[in-house]
């Protein structure tokens, strides 16, 4: 390890955890997990910190994983390598909800789109400052006519976080 390419190798063993991840075999995954949480620690980067949250959410599941994937978020958006952003960032975030969670459990969400017909809660979205595009009703997914070739604004459309709250 004396000569490795500290580039190159971070890199790699995003790809590893990942791709071990992905094929069911953890043991790679963790072995490359615990080198990349080493370097990412010693470098203290946005982009490392980042990649090692979301290399280390791809090895859990429920709350964790969530927890884990807002923070690779939060540390990516600050870096300059954008890639590893939007595969970071799901194309729809999908979680239980429920009245008596109240809108709390929203908050910090991109885009959310919400079909129904609950005043109270269309009355609440738009007045919380956590949740940046709040859409209600049925709402296409384009910008422009159907039919017509959306350029970036479908890639853009998809690389938001989004909720869709149904009617309950």
């Amino acid at each position: 390890m004396e000569h490795e390419d500290l580039g190159v190798v971070g890199f790699a063993l995003v790809e590893l955890v990942e791709a071990g991840a992905r094929r069911g075999v953890p043991e790679a995954s963790t072995a490359a997990l615990c080198r990349l949480e080493e370097r990412a620690r010693a470098s203290g980067t946005d982009w490392a910190l980042g990649v090692l949250a979301r290399s280390a959410a791809l090895l859990c599941d429920g709350p964790a994983a969530d927890r884990l994937y807002r923070k690779a978020i939060g540390r990516l958006e600050g870096s300059r390598i954008a890639d590893h952003l939007a595969r970071t960032r799901p194309c729809v975030w999908v979680a239980p909800w429920s009245r008596a969670d109240g809108i709390a459990p929203l908050r910090d969400t991109l885009v959310l789109s919400a079909p129904t017909r609950d005043g109270a809660l269309l009355d609440a979205l738009p007045a919380e400052p956590g949740i940046a595009n709040p859409y209600v009703g049925d709402q296409p997914a384009c910008w422009m006519a159907p039919g017509v070739p959306h350029d970036s604004y479908l890639s853009d459309f998809l690389m938001r976080s989004q909720a869709v709250i149904g009617a309950l």
